[in-house]
């Protein structure tokens, strides 16, 4: 990922309601190639705070999130270490929990900065001034925000943060909630920012210049969060599995899909957006019944011949005994409605793994786009296959 990629992914995650991953670890960091990290600090949106408080066990093979406690060695230096269940005490280097903040503020002022101007807070955490800009004959007041996809971002962005008519607005995100004012310019930052000569530059005259028109149904991942647009208002959330599975969905509604083809998607067997008519159809699998036909005519051909010798001698303990263990089993492999129970399948595994994490998905919607998340409650089945059919046609973008 180039420096600019990164930066992007950075802001749409300042951008979540709620300070959700506001914060960026030394593990993240050492990802980055030196040249990414040096490019991303010059603007400003990266500033270092106190050090993490939890941190994964490295000794562990499945890791595991563990608080930091410190302890003063012989010469009375503090070593951070944590306890591991396993492991017992195990020391962490200081250096891997090191961690930065996500500083919108200092991020407006280096905008402002490179146009030669001064940034002004507006809106705690919410909205910047970064001064103005000459188009042409006109002189374009520029803001920075951040939240215009929250579901308060129409009202906050009418009444609390009045902004100047005609101003271009710059939104952390790459869509916006409806309803805003329009009487500005609302643009995604994204689009004003380049990469020249491993320097991330600022302009807002190229952006403004561009023009084109956002679908107002699409569903689209941007790194390690998605994008997401319903009935014209857009939010944010995490990466989640099941978000794939309902992008593949939404690619091609109507269509049934078998769990295998989409976790063959999200194992990267198939490429993602991939035409369904080149697949071929995956086998569904038949489970194996916990009892036979055979079996279980036996069990109930001794039943039989129990119950009728109960009710002409009585049956001796070890009889009564062998009648309880024989019901047990045959309940035991009788599901709902007395359909024979099966043994689950890889094929019933994935199945049930697909659908729990569509649900799941389907939850993290919730909160930020309701509409969306009802909407897809309704229309996307999870059965023996999953299809998204809704009632109306709806073109997605994905």
């Amino acid at each position: 990922m180039t420096a600019l990629d990164v930066l992007i992914e950075l802001l749409q995650r300042a951008d979540l309601r709620g300070g959700e991953l506001k914060y960026v670890g030394h593990v993240e960091v050492s990802h980055w190639l030196s040249e990414v990290f040096e490019c991303i600090d010059t603007t400003g949106l990266l500033s270092v705070t106190s050090d993490a408080e939890l941190t994964f066990c490295h000794e562990c093979l499945e890791p595991h999130l563990e608080q930091v406690v410190y302890t003063t060695d012989a010469a009375g230096a503090s070593l951070p270490a944590i306890r591991c269940p396993t492991h017992g005490r195990v020391f962490i280097d200081r250096a891997d929990l090191k961690r930065w903040r996500l500083d919108l503020g200092a991020f407006a002022g280096a905008l402002a900065w490179s146009l030669g101007g001064k940034t002004r807070e507006l809106l705690q955490g919410r909205c910047w001034s970064l001064g103005s800009l000459a188009l042409g004959q006109a002189v374009v007041s520029l803001y920075l925000v951040r939240g215009a996809s929250w579901p308060d971002g129409p009202e906050t962005f009418e009444t609390t943060c009045r902004l100047s008519t005609g101003a271009a607005v710059f939104h952390l995100g790459l869509q916006t909630a409806g309803r805003l004012p329009t009487t500005v310019r609302w643009t995604p930052l994204s689009e004003a920012l380049r990469l020249e000569a491993n320097q991330i530059v600022f302009r807002p005259d190229l952006a403004l210049a561009s023009t084109g028109r956002l679908s107002e149904y699409s569903i689209r991942r941007t790194g390690k969060l998605w994008q997401l647009t319903f009935a014209g208002e857009s939010g944010m959330v995490p990466d989640r599995l099941g978000l794939s599975y309902i992008s593949q969905l939404l690619t091609y509604p109507r269509r049934d899909f078998d769990a295998l083809e989409l976790s063959a998607v999200e194992a990267s067997l198939l490429p993602g957006g991939v035409n369904p008519e080149d697949m071929t159809e995956s086998s569904s699998g038949t489970d194996d019944e916990i009892m036979d036909d055979e079996y279980r005519t036996s069990v109930l051909a001794r039943l039989g011949a129990l119950d009728a010798k109960k009710s002409q001698h009585g049956l001796t303990a070890e009889e009564a005994q062998e009648g309880d263990v024989l019901r047990q089993q045959l309940t035991a492999s009788l599901a709902i409605g007395g359909r024979p129970r099966r043994f689950p399948t890889e094929t019933g595994n994935v199945r049930i793994r697909v659908s729990q994490a569509i649900r799941r998905a389907i939850e993290v919607i919730r909160p930020v786009l309701p509409g969306m998340a009802e909407h897809l409650e309704t229309f996307v089945s999870t059965g023996s296959t999953l299809c998204y059919a809704p009632d109306d046609p709806v073109s997605w973008q994905t």
